[in-house]
């Protein structure tokens, strides 16, 4: 497998971080969500996943990113990760709004540096 380009990877990552922002419901579903739902809500680790999945990849293309904003989201993977293996598994309303501010950071990075005429 060929690695990903810089430019590559935001070409094909921005738009899917936007829609993971945007088009993802924050609504508490009225039941647990399993992977295999169709339903595009933040409560399913399925986005939690997919958010974090593409950060890392735009990290290891060589996006720049502040250093600062790499370890906080690293930490905040880290430690969603522990709270599902040690608490109940389920993604809260602070899970949500914490991930979302680093995925607006995130976009709003991508859009200056990528974007500009």
């Amino acid at each position: 497998m060929n690695p990903v380009s810089e430019i590559e990877a935001v070409e094909k990552f921005l738009p899917h971080l936007k829609s993971l922002r945007d088009d993802w419901s924050s609504d508490k579903p009225e039941k647990i969500l399993n992977s295999l739902s169709k339903e595009k809500n933040k409560y399913r680790a399925g986005w939690v996943t997919a958010v974090f999945g593409q950060l890392e990849t735009l990290n290891m293309a060589g996006v720049p990113f502040d250093e600062n904003f790499v370890n906080r989201y690293k930490q905040l993977r880290d430690e969603y990760r522990a709270k599902v293996r040690l608490e109940d598994g389920l993604t809260s309303y602070e899970d949500i709004v914490s991930i979302n501010t680093v995925l607006s950071e995130a976009i709003q990075f991508l859009e200056s540096r990528y974007l500009q005429s």
